[in-house]
C-alpha cells in the first residue's frame, strides 16, 4: 500500500513538473487562429522563442512570445491587410502563425526548412552560419514538440 502510494505520488509530481515547464499558455489564442499547424508545435515555438515571456526582446530586436521582427510584422500586416500590434500577446501569436504558414507555402510544405527559416529568415538559410543556427533551433523546437506531444497526448482527443 505504501509503495503504491509512493509510486502514484512520484507520477503526480513528475506530471506537475512537466506541465509547469511545458505549459499550454495562450492555448485558446493559438487555437483561435484556425491554422493547419498543430497548436502543440506553436506552443513549442513559443517555448523556444520566448519561454512564454510576452515582453521578450531578442538581441536582434525580435519581439514578443513568437519573437517577430518589427519589419516582418509590418510586412505581414500589409500582406494580410490587418492591424496587429506585435507587443500584444494575441496579435504576436497571430502574426507568428501567419508567418510560419507563409514559410510553409514558400518551402512547399517542408516543415523543417520552414522552421529553420522562421528562426534565421529565408536569406539566413543561404549562409552556412544561418543553416547551422537554423539546425540548432530546429533541434530545440522539435525536442520541445516531442515533449509536448508526449505530455499532452490526450489533447487532440477532445477536438
Amino acid at each position: 500500500m505504501d509503495r503504491k502510494l509512493a509510486v502514484v505520488l512520484a507520477i503526480v509530481l513528475l506530471l506537475v513538473a512537466i506541465y509547469s515547464q511545458f505549459p499550454l499558455r495562450y492555448w485558446l489564442t493559438v487555437r483561435s487562429v484556425g491554422t493547419v499547424i498543430d497548436p502543440l508545435l506553436v506552443q513549442s515555438i513559443i517555448k523556444s522563442e520566448s519561454n512564454f515571456e510576452p515582453e521578450a526582446v531578442s538581441s536582434a530586436g525580435a519581439v514578443g512570445l513568437m519573437q517577430i521582427m518589427p519589419s516582418t510584422a509590418e510586412w505581414l500586416c500589409q500582406m494580410l491587410d490587418v492591424e496587429k500590434d506585435i507587443y500584444h500577446p494575441e496579435d504576436n501569436i497571430y502574426l507568428g502563425i501567419k508567418y510560419l504558414e507563409y514559410l510553409l507555402k514558400m518551402y512547399d510544405g517542408d516543415l523543417l526548412k520552414s522552421l529553420m527559416a522562421y528562426n534565421v529568415g529565408p536569406a539566413g538559410l543561404e549562409t552556412e552560419s544561418g543553416r547551422n543556427s537554423g539546425r540548432r533551433y530546429l533541434k530545440r523546437v522539435m525536442n520541445y514538440y516531442a515533449l509536448y506531444r508526449i505530455a499532452y497526448f490526450w489533447i487532440h482527443a477532445f477536438e
